[in-house]
């Protein structure tokens, strides 16, 4: 799957369950634009580090955005999308 699509299920499926999740769609369409349209299979640790670290952000901030990218990707390794 791609990582776009596999971020639009994502957010879509945050809201089926009523989550507005407004500031994590800003941050996983940031990293799926960073990414380019990759298989999700293909994003490294070394990809995500470099989204988190590309900017200077407090340590909360950068705690925040590691939270929902771990949080995106164990939803996708529940579904084997992901090893």
């Amino acid at each position: 799957m791609k990582l776009s699509r596999a971020v639009s299920r994502y957010i879509e499926m945050k809201r089926l369950y009523g989550i507005s999740y407004n500031r994590g769609t800003g941050l996983l369409f940031a990293f799926s634009r960073q990414m380019g349209d990759v298989l999700i299979r293909s994003v490294t640790k070394w990809h995500v580090l470099g989204f988190l670290n590309r900017s200077k952000a407090s340590n909360v901030t950068w705690l925040v955005k590691y939270r929902m990218l771990k949080a995106f990707f164990e939803y996708w390794m529940a579904r084997n999308e992901v090893y």
